[in-house]
């Protein structure tokens, strides 16, 4: 008798512009890969990534960006600014410490290279839960329903003093932190009512 090997289907698909992902997420096979040669072990990766939040992992901007005097001069030195937006399942200060892993990695390589790095700050994510009775009637007052967001509050701040956060606001965060970046009158005005509905449900 043959015996055959079972074999589990890997939960990939292609998107039309041909990247490979993982089924439900954001997550590329390539980051995957490279995750896998860096070291990572797969409960290291999953713990990484959080389900709920688009994109489903920690994401990286370099908003500045300064160095050298003239554009026929190679620059002697270089200057930017990292912030990174962790997702709440993920160590505040997790990407620091790659930072700092891939700087030493390569001063291994190349003895003339230096950088020196001042983090300020590392601001942690947070989660409130979806069963929350301040998330359901939020839901109730706007008729829409809770989801997460990749940018920056002070939401995290408030839920360590032990509150409930939610970020709630008028505007759309694609036409914000940017030139010409507005308010609709009539989502402020909106946004003004829910909060005072709120305020009533309560505390009145």
């Amino acid at each position: 008798m043959i015996e055959l090997e079972q074999v589990q289907t890997v939960p990939l698909v292609v998107g039309e512009d041909g990247t490979i992902r993982i089924i439900g997420s954001r997550v590329t096979l390539d980051s995957l890969i490279e995750e896998f040669k860096r070291g990572a072990t797969a409960e290291q990766i999953q713990e990484d990534q959080h389900p709920h939040f688009d994109p489903a992992y920690t994401t990286l901007n370099i908003g500045l960006i300064r160095g050298g005097s003239a554009k026929n001069v190679i620059a002697g030195e270089c200057r930017f600014t990292l912030e990174w937006r962790p997702i709440p399942t993920q160590d505040s200060r997790h990407v620091l410490h790659l930072l700092n892993s891939a700087i030493e990695r390569e001063k291994l390589s190349d003895p003339d290279f230096e950088c020196e790095v001042d983090a300020d700050r590392a601001d942690g994510g947070f989660e409130t839960s979806p069963a929350s009775s301040f998330v359901t009637l939020l839901e109730e007052l706007t008729g829409k329903t809770a989801g997460t967001v990749a940018f920056g509050t002070e939401a995290a701040q408030i839920g360590a003093l032990g509150a409930e956060a939610v970020v709630l606001g008028p505007g759309d965060i694609r036409v914000a932190h940017r030139t010409g970046e507005f308010v609709p009158l009539d989502e402020l005005q909106r946004c003004t009512e829910i909060i005072a509905e709120a305020i009533t449900s309560l505390c009145l």
